[in-house]
């Protein structure tokens, strides 16, 4: 009987060591996802105010979009949008006559309504065909008005990668 309490008692306390590590590894995860995020959305604010993007020149904002892609592992993609949700640049490259609109996506239009940066939910791209999350930052005109919307697709993969890592219940 003290043998069975004894096993009874090591297993409640590696579930509770393993249940600890496991809080503290998913903590650790959603801090570097989350200032991942906030420097995504930085980077969006500031290519939202960009001439060029603003003034919907496709050549010179794919090229400032591949510069600032290089900087980050974690980004797959990103795209500028006009109002009605047709793509007008983006870094991954399409065949010219394929037309690519997002009008229909919820990221989309909630950027549109409101005018405010929104974190939209995991997707596959129409863009790459690859699994991301996306962000969106609205392209306003003089007035304050949406005219646009710039986007940055997260690589899930990248993810993944720096969570692989992690070992739970190793001792």
């Amino acid at each position: 009987s003290l043998a069975v309490y004894w096993t009874a008692w090591e297993f409640r306390h590696d579930r509770d060591r393993v249940e600890r590590q496991a809080q503290g590894a998913a903590v650790r995860v959603a801090a570097q996802v989350a200032d991942i995020v906030g420097d995504v959305q930085g980077m969006l604010a500031v290519l939202a105010r960009v001439p060029a993007v603003r003034a919907g020149d496709r050549a010179e904002a794919e090229r400032l979009f591949r510069e600032v892609l290089a900087t980050s592992p974690y980004l797959e993609n990103f795209a500028a949008f006009a109002r009605d949700g047709t793509l007008f640049a983006t870094t991954t490259p399409i065949a010219s006559r394929v037309r690519i609109l997002v009008q229909d996506r919820a990221w989309f239009q909630a950027v549109v309504h409101t005018g405010r940066p929104v974190a939209g939910g995991f997707l596959v791209s129409r863009i790459s065909g690859k699994p991301v999350a996306v962000l969106g930052q609205p392209i306003l005109d003089e007035l304050g008005r949406v005219q646009g919307v710039v986007g940055a697709g997260l690589h899930l993969a990248a993810f993944s990668q720096e969570v692989a890592p992690i070992q739970i219940g190793a001792s």
